[in-house]
């Protein structure tokens, strides 16, 4: 079954949201017991959220990869000199690029304000 592109694309955004709203709960979550607790801090969701750094650590680091297999593919593309046809995929190739971009910068301001907790 072929789908709308907006619609997978929403769907994307859709998981995505999910999952940052999981990791935020999870963090919201450490820091009421933080505050709510005077004693030693819980080492299980310390050790946890340690554990969703390093995921994002390596969510970056995926992503910087991806950026740039992105950019040689765009480059190889322009300096062929592609026909119009292959301007659309300039354009996606494009899209994509601006996409990993802002994916990389927000997960790297979900890890500094994690770090804040």
């Amino acid at each position: 079954m072929v789908q709308n592109p907006e619609i997978s694309k929403l769907k994307e955004v859709n998981l995505h949201l999910k999952t940052k709203l999981n990791q935020l709960t999870l963090a919201l979550d450490v820091a009421l017991n933080k505050t709510q607790s005077k004693e030693m801090p819980n080492h299980d969701a310390l050790q946890e959220l340690n554990n969703l750094v390093k995921f994002k650590d390596a969510e970056i680091s995926n992503s910087h990869h991806t950026i740039n297999q992105l950019r040689k593919e765009l480059q190889t593309f322009t300096n062929k000199g592609y026909i119009p046809s292959g301007i659309d995929r300039i354009q996606e190739l494009e899209a994509a690029l601006d996409i990993e971009k802002r994916r990389t910068q927000e997960l790297i301001k979900e890890i500094k304000s994690l770090n804040k907790i």
